[in-house]
C-alpha cells in the first residue's frame, strides 16, 4: 500500500514538473500581440513627450516605431505629418496627409493642412482656389476665412483681400484674429504708401 502510495506521488510529481516545464516554454494565444500593442504605446507615448518638447525628429522616430501596431498606424502618420509641418519639411509632409485623407476623403482638417502646405511651398494660386472651394463648403469654419485672407495677401490681391475681411468682421466680428489681421494689412499699406511717397520724391 504504501509503495502504491509512493508510486502515485512519484508520478504526480513527474506530471506538476512536466505542465509547469511547458506551461513555461508555451505561447500563450494572443500573447504576441498583446506584447506589440504594449510596446507600440510605449513608443506612442515617448514620441508624444519629444513632440511636446518641440524636438520633432525624436518624435517622428518614435511614431514610426509605433507603428507596429496597425491600431495605432493612422494616429502615427496624423502625428508624423504635423511634426513635418512643424519642421517646414513640406515635401516629405504631404504624403502622410494624402495617404490619411484617402481613407478619410470628408475629414476637413486633413484637406485644410494639405492646402497650409501648398500655401508655404509658394503654390499660392492652387491654395487659393483650394481655399475658396473649402470655405465655400464650410462658410463657418473661421481658419479657412483668414488663411484666405492671407493668401490672397501674400499674392498682392489687395482689394480681393480687403474685401475678404469685409467679409470676415461681418461673419466672425468677435473673432481674435480681426485685430491682427486688419493690423497686419493696415501696417503693410502703409509701408506701401511710405515706399510710393519715398519714389515720388526721389523723382
Amino acid at each position: 500500500m504504501t509503495k502504491r502510495i509512493e508510486v502515485f506521488f512519484l508520478l504526480f510529481l513527474f506530471l506538476l514538473t512536466s505542465c509547469l516545464s511547458i506551461s513555461q516554454n508555451a505561447v500563450v494565444p494572443g500573447e504576441d500581440d498583446v506584447l506589440k500593442h504594449n510596446i507600440s504605446s510605449e513608443y506612442f507615448a515617448i514620441a508624444s513627450s519629444y513632440r511636446d518638447a518641440k524636438n520633432y525628429k525624436k518624435a517622428v522616430e518614435y511614431y514610426e516605431m509605433a507603428m507596429l501596431n496597425d491600431s495605432l498606424k493612422n494616429s502615427c502618420e496624423y502625428e508624423i505629418g504635423m511634426c513635418l509641418v512643424r519642421q517646414k519639411d513640406w515635401n516629405k509632409a504631404v504624403p502622410y496627409f494624402e495617404k490619411l485623407l484617402e481613407k478619410d476623403p470628408e475629414n476637413l482638417s486633413l484637406q485644410s493642412s494639405l492646402v497650409y502646405i501648398e500655401a508655404m511651398r509658394g503654390n499660392l494660386s492652387k491654395a487659393e482656389s483650394s481655399y475658396r472651394d473649402l470655405k465655400e463648403k464650410y462658410p463657418k469654419d473661421e481658419r479657412l476665412a483668414k488663411n484666405l485672407i492671407l493668401v490672397l495677401w501674400a499674392e498682392k490681391k489687395e482689394k480681393e483681400a480687403v474685401e475678404e475681411l469685409k467679409s470676415f468682421e461681418k461673419n466672425f466680428p468677435k473673432s481674435e484674429n480681426l485685430k491682427t489681421l486688419k493690423e497686419k494689412i493696415k501696417i503693410e499699406e502703409e509701408s506701401e504708401e511710405k515706399s510710393s511717397a519715398s519714389i515720388e520724391n526721389k523723382k
